[in-house]
């Protein structure tokens, strides 16, 4: 699972910065709005932090608890900030605007099912050393 977790935050990492260059080389403006496009960076490059951390602190948790983590990160970060991606560069009409917001709500969703699980993993952690 840590080759797996290490090659996607990696993916992810290059595909955030890669946007955040083309945002400042091809698309700045002063009179755009870069709502959408800060919050799209800050969830995506936040929660990729986040998921790079249970690469290396896997051997403390379930794998399978590991990899619902990974799977709602991963598809929350796709599902939340790639809408908003699109909705800043494609600019699009007022429908498909809300389809993409809708789409971007649900990611959150997502996004909030990782952090109840590692809510969950941290109430019912049991360490190894017993105390006296």
């Amino acid at each position: 699972m840590t080759k797996r977790i290490l090659t996607t935050v990696g993916f992810l990492g290059l595909v955030a910065i890669m946007l955040f260059i083309l945002e400042r080389i091809g698309f700045y403006s002063p009179v755009k709005n870069y709502s959408d496009f800060d919050t799209a960076m800050s969830l995506h490059l936040f929660h990729t932090v986040v998921l790079l951390t249970f690469a290396f602190k896997n051997q403390y948790i379930r794998e399978s608890k590991i990899k619902i983590i990974y799977y709602a990160f991963v598809f929350g970060i796709v599902l939340t900030s790639f809408p908003l991606y699109a909705i800043y560069f494609i600019d699009p009409d007022k429908t498909l605007g809300d389809i993409l917001r809708i789409i971007a709500f649900v990611g959150s969703g997502a996004l909030v099912g990782g952090w109840v699980t590692i809510l969950y993993v941290g109430v019912s952690y049991r360490s190894k050393n017993k105390r006296r």
